[in-house]
């Protein structure tokens, strides 16, 4: 039998994936506390409207179909709940493959506080590998980059144009490009 904690997770995943938003906002505190990473982009919610409204219903909205749940499962890490979920999903542009790993607190059966990583959108290929993708653009820079932004606390709606600035000020310090590459 799974601990509470952990069938939470299971039946708010079960829910993400029918793209069941009733059942999704049902599974997490009104006061949700949500950050996720997605390749290039970090995204924050802090109602359930906004987290179905303006995080999920953008992942996967009406043109994505689900079609295949590859995986899902659940465990504790150093005292975290997590639940990993790979599947098959289809839009306009081909068929995909995404995987999320959600860390999350669960309080009076509701997640109270809920961080994704997604590998993103990768191709699917016939005989079930997945393309690779690259680990640095997806979360090496977008990680630090929100961090930093956090702590100066510049507004979501302009960490694009921090991270443009940010870029800008390093490339001068990198010893590969030469001088008109640095300008």
């Amino acid at each position: 039998m799974r601990s509470p904690d952990v069938a939470v997770g299971e039946r708010f995943v079960q829910a993400l994936l029918a793209k069941d938003w009733t059942r999704v906002e049902n599974a997490v505190d009104p006061e949700i506390d949500f950050r996720a990473l997605t390749p290039g982009r970090p995204w924050e919610a802090t109602t359930r409207k906004d987290l179905v409204e303006e995080v999920f219903q953008q992942w996967f909205g009406p043109s994505a179909e689900i079609y295949e749940i590859l995986a899902i499962s659940t465990d504790r890490v150093v005292g975290r709940n997590r639940v990993v979920y790979r599947l098959r999903l289809r839009n306009p542009d081909g068929d995909y493959v995404c995987e999320q790993t959600a860390y999350y607190d669960e309080a009076r059966g509701r997640i109270t506080n809920l961080r994704i990583l997604c590998t993103g959108l990768l191709s699917s290929a016939t005989d079930d590998r997945v393309a690779a993708f690259d680990l640095m653009t997806a979360f090496a820079v977008p990680l630090p980059i929100t961090d930093i932004a956090e702590m100066l606390r510049i507004p979501t709606s302009d960490r694009e144009r921090f991270r443009r600035w940010s870029d800008d000020l390093g490339s001068g310090f990198d010893p590969f490009l030469d001088a008109e590459g640095r300008a």
